[in-house]
């Protein structure tokens, strides 16, 4: 969820003169927006140090700016590397197509996503316990 502080114009425009107006419609003004995601594994792929994930994506957006509604679905996969006991998912690409009511055609997004979190942890010496 994201909502603007200062701002929750929606069509606003100073013309030459210096005047305001509402004859221009900029729906990018407002940055309001609503999004939830869901993601299913569609099956784990495991190798001996590396875990994959196939996933289907499901999403809705809804866009104050525009007050429009907008549905996506796509796929994706997500990598994860074992280091000792434990899986640490490092990433995940996805393909995501977008469609409203509103929109003339359709839009496709690719994303490529890094939890640089789990790659520290993956990447770094693991610190030993002062507690024996």
């Amino acid at each position: 969820f994201q909502t603007p502080f200062w701002s929750k114009r929606t069509g606003t425009w100073i013309d030459d003169g210096g005047y305001l107006s509402d004859r221009v419609n900029f729906k990018a003004v407002n940055k309001t927006y609503f999004k939830t995601q869901f993601e299913s594994t569609a099956k784990k792929i495991i190798f001996p140090k590396l875990q994959l994930e196939p996933k289907l994506v499901l999403a809705y957006l809804y866009d104050g700016g525009s007050q429009n509604s907008m549905y996506e679905g796509g796929t994706g996969i997500a990598i994860s590397f074992v280091k000792g006991e434990r899986y640490f998912e490092v990433g995940s690409i996805q393909y995501r197509a977008r469609f409203g009511v509103e929109m003339k055609n359709r839009l496709d997004l690719g994303e490529l996503n890094v939890d640089v979190i789990n790659l520290g942890r993956l990447l770094l010496p693991k610190k030993k316990s002062a507690i024996n």
